[in-house]
């Protein structure tokens, strides 16, 4: 009878000094944000977009914060979605031009919430 022929073993390539100076790096990283996850960089730039915009234009923050707050209760109850497009166009945070009548813009929810929740970290972190 034969013998099946196994393959001959690898060999471990030895832990080096380069890798342990990516994981230092990686580590004096995670530190320096305090443990919270690495955000990838459209988040970031999202992040940077929307500080230089709330900074220019002179918006309270939160009115995006609470719009934000809104726009996740209107997508949990379609009830209240006509007021808070209405609070919305109110405290100039859109137009009634980006609005579709009579049918909930899931878009303009999701813009909303997005914007809401990025703001409140700007916030979070001191960048606001």
């Amino acid at each position: 009878m034969f013998k099946p022929i196994s393959p001959a073993p690898q060999k471990k390539s030895d832990f080096d000094a380069t890798q342990q100076k990516d994981i230092e790096k990686d580590v004096m990283e995670a530190v320096a944000r305090k443990g919270k996850p690495k955000q990838k960089d459209p988040v970031e730039k999202a992040k940077n977009d929307l500080r230089r915009i709330v900074q220019q234009v002179g918006i309270d923050p939160m009115r995006i914060v609470q719009a934000g707050q809104m726009a996740e209760m209107a997508l949990k109850d379609k009830s209240l979605y006509p007021m808070v497009i209405e609070q919305a166009i109110k405290s100039n945070l859109i137009s009634e031009k980006d609005v579709q009548k009579g049918v909930v813009d899931y878009g303009i929810l999701a813009k909303g919430i997005t914007a809401g929740r990025l703001t409140q970290q700007l916030l979070d972190e001191g960048a606001l």
